[in-house]
């Protein structure tokens, strides 16, 4: 009878999706060897089955606690209440949600855990599926359990292989949380720089320039900043980040109590190739609303907003900055404007392969939706 065990070196791209779960491991435990005993979930509905992993365990010389539920609902209660197994065995034949679609809703909720699929022949493709999904192992049970004699050290190499690949990825983590950081430090030199040569300067007209140039600098060392605290630093927290650069134009530029800043950003996260064109473009238009749209103290207001769209569109976001303020010459058109500010909105734009929507009535309005 062939016994079959296949597994696939660790899903890396799951793993780096669940970053924020391995860091809430303590660098002690991360450090901590994989130990001897192993914590087991076994999902076994069949006593027969049941009874027979256990005894391969006490059988070998694989010290283990193995914990039993008879079903997928059963099995997410418990880990509900206790994350703390080293390895998940998952029976395909299970009553209600099978074995498979436990793994994938589990795999769907971010586990890091190591997982293993029992199947029986006949149920090959449901293997293979497992694999493709992002399961761990699965193991091919024969009639006569000869599966189970190389079961326990089996499972003791996948556990370990399974730790050896959250400390590359927690190693690599701290390095991309390094690389973050010093990209963050290296545009705050330059924005210092910048800050020291408009001191040196005496016409207005220069300073305001090096001022702009300063305020594109801090906007995207404020994205990085953004990574680099968060959870996952392959993505920006654009609520926080859109909050940030506003708020520090309003300060920046010394707007008047009159002038009313309204956020409304969702809690969405882009990676940075998205994220700093779309943080830049706010950047400029509220610049160009703070400079020119409130003259002689008018009151006012300016609007961001970025929303993700509904239904068949929804890998698509709009991003809309408007203010109520004195609006733009007659005749404006944005692909003729030839200052800096304006030539930047353009450029992020077409970066982020959309063309802007530029309307006139009470005040301005620019718009943008580009794919997330």
């Amino acid at each position: 009878m062939m016994i079959t065990f296949v597994w696939q070196e660790h899903n890396l791209q799951r793993t780096q999706k669940n970053t924020n779960l391995l860091q809430r491991r303590s660098k002690e435990d991360r450090d901590q060897p994989v130990s001897t005993s192993l914590r087991i979930l076994l999902v076994e509905n069949n006593a027969s089955n049941e009874l027979a992993f256990r005894k391969a365990f006490e059988e070998s010389d694989v010290a283990s606690t193995i914990h039993s539920c008879a079903d997928a609902a059963e099995a997410l209660e418990q880990l509900g209440k206790d994350m703390s197994y080293d390895l998940l065995v998952i029976n395909h034949s299970l009553p209600g949600l099978d074995g498979l679609g436990l793994c994938k809703k589990l795999l769907s909720q971010g586990t890091s855990l190591a997982m293993t699929l029992m199947v029986k022949p006949g149920e090959e493709q449901k293997a293979v599926e497992a694999l493709k999904a992002g399961v761990d192992l699965y193991v091919m049970k024969d009639e006569a359990g000869s599966y189970l004699i190389l079961l326990p050290g089996v499972l003791t190499e996948l556990v370990a292989r399974k730790q050896l690949m959250i400390n590359s990825l927690a190693e690599k983590d701290i390095q991309m949380r390094e690389i973050h950081h010093r990209i963050k430090n290296n545009l705050q030199v330059i924005s210092g720089l910048l800050y020291k040569e408009r001191n040196s300067l005496s016409d207005p007209q220069d300073i305001a320039v090096l001022a702009e140039s300063q305020k594109r600098v801090q906007c995207i060392a404020v994205a990085h900043e953004n990574m680099c605290r968060a959870a996952n630093m392959t993505q920006v927290n654009m609520h926080d980040y859109l909050h940030r650069l506003v708020s520090d134009l309003l300060r920046t530029y010394g707007a008047s109590p009159e002038i009313q800043a309204i956020m409304s950003v969702e809690e969405l996260v882009m990676n940075p190739k998205k994220a700093i064109p779309c943080g830049l473009l706010v950047n400029e238009v509220v610049t160009n609303s703070l400079k020119y749209a409130f003259p002689d103290g008018q009151e006012g207001t300016i609007r961001v907003s970025l929303h993700q769209l509904d239904g068949e569109a929804a890998s698509e976001v709009t991003l809309t900055i408007s203010d109520d303020g004195i609006g733009l010459p007659d005749g404006f058109d944005i692909e003729q404007a030839d200052t800096v500010g304006l030539q930047l909105v353009r450029l992020l734009s077409a970066q982020l392969n959309r063309n802007l929507d530029v309307t006139m009535q009470a005040g301005t309005t620019f718009r943008i939706t580009f794919p997330l």
